[in-house]
């Protein structure tokens, strides 16, 4: 059977994605997913804005925490952010994004692993992917990659280049017992100690529960006199805190990205890459989820509107990359603020920390929402210019 579309990995873009298509079309989608469990691995802090809960329709259900202030932290200074946002169960969100597209139509299979494009005159036209039963293989009309850093399409297709000097590794633990003065924050602490060359966090989840980790960009990580693991840092911060000191780690979540900026396309014939499979990831705020979600929905209209067409040459889909520099048309900007945020000096970041006191509920929504100028991001530096 040939399938309209074929979308490899079921995360948050490939999910919602999958959930769109079948939503408003009579397309036939194939979801393939190499977890023996849909919702596996829990590898996302998933903290978000009511963005994401408004335009993609997410159930009570999915969100662990509501919460009402983002605090930010440097070795010694704080600021504290009026900041509506939600702590998502990740596990649950990529459930019901499944279900929701099961319900509609779409077709889903576990335990497989995509191993390789199909190619016709060097065009994409399927995948090879194997499970239990052994080596498979089925064409599609156009393929979406949502297989996150890996990009196991993406990178065969020339799209993406893995750059180790752009990759971010991190950990997190989920915590019992803590002792949190806001129960209803999401924190991100900069401070070189605990993440040389990136930053720690605490998201709440209610009840001296949360989610606690860090993580950073490997060259920023040596840049910064980093040495040892990222399991090593969380727990001498860990034993250092007060508010960490006495709680339990539930359970350990492990993940990785490459943000860089995104020069290349993110589409060719037959073909669109999505969420972390492509640089989705909002580089100052760290947040996964929306760009990744945006970046599922973009496609997904792309791949309706060209299978309509009966055109899914790259000057069709190239649509779905228009979309999205509409949406997040300033991250390279963003990507060019991170390399000094990460290589700031302890010093440094405490004036920044100081600074965004300040900052008006304007510039916040702004930077939120990927609508800032370098003008809005001088206003908190700690550099003069």
């Amino acid at each position: 059977m040939k399938y309209d579309v074929i979308i490899v990995g079921a995360g948050p873009a490939g999910a919602q994605c999958a959930r769109y298509i079948s939503e408003h079309s009579k397309y036939s989608v194939l979801l393939l997913d190499k977890t023996q469990e849909i919702g596996e691995p829990k590898k996302s802090t998933a903290g978000t804005f009511p963005e994401t809960m408004q335009v993609f329709d997410l159930p009570r259900s999915v969100v662990q925490n509501k919460t009402h202030t983002m605090i930010f932290e440097g070795p010694t200074e704080t600021a504290e952010l009026p900041m509506e946002g939600y702590v998502l169960d990740f596990w649950k969100l990529k459930k019901f994004l499944v279900e929701r597209a099961v319900h509609h139509g779409a077709e889903v299979r576990i335990k497989s692993t995509v191993t390789k494009p199909i190619l016709q005159n060097k065009k994409i036209v399927g995948v090879v992917y194997e499970d239990l039963e052994g080596i498979h293989e089925v064409e599609g009309n156009i393929i979406i990659d949502a297989s996150g850093p890996s990009a196991v399409l993406a990178t065969q297709l020339g799209l993406k280049k893995l750059n180790q000097k752009t990759h971010w590794v991190g950990i997190e633990y989920e915590m019992d017992k803590l002792k949190l003065q806001h129960q209803h924050a999401m924190l991100m602490k900069f401070d070189h100690r605990y993440a040389p060359g990136g930053y720690s966090w605490i998201f709440s989840t209610g009840n001296n529960h949360g989610k606690v980790g860090n993580c950073w960009r490997l060259d920023f990580f040596s840049k910064n006199g980093g040495k040892g693991s990222s399991e090593e840092y969380l727990k001498k911060w860990i034993a250092d805190d007060k508010r960490l000191q006495d709680g339990f780690a539930l359970e350990v979540h492990g993940g990785d990205a490459y943000l860089e900026p995104a020069t290349l396309p993110r589409s060719t014939d037959n073909f669109m890459a999505i969420g972390d499979s492509v640089s989705s990831i909002h580089p100052l705020l760290a947040e996964g989820i929306r760009p990744g979600m945006f970046s599922g929905l973009f496609a997904a209209q792309t791949a309706i509107q060209s299978l309509r067409k009966k055109d899914t040459s790259v000057k069709q889909l190239e649509k779905y990359d228009i979309l999205w520099k509409q949406k997040y048309g300033n991250y390279k900007l963003a990507c060019k603020i991170m390399h000094f945020l990460y290589n700031f000096s302890n010093t440094h970041i405490d004036v920044l920390v100081k600074n965004l006191r300040n900052v008006d509920q304007t510039t916040i929504q702004k930077v939120i929402s990927y609508q800032f100028t370098l003008k809005d991001i001088l206003k908190f530096s700690p550099l003069k210019f």
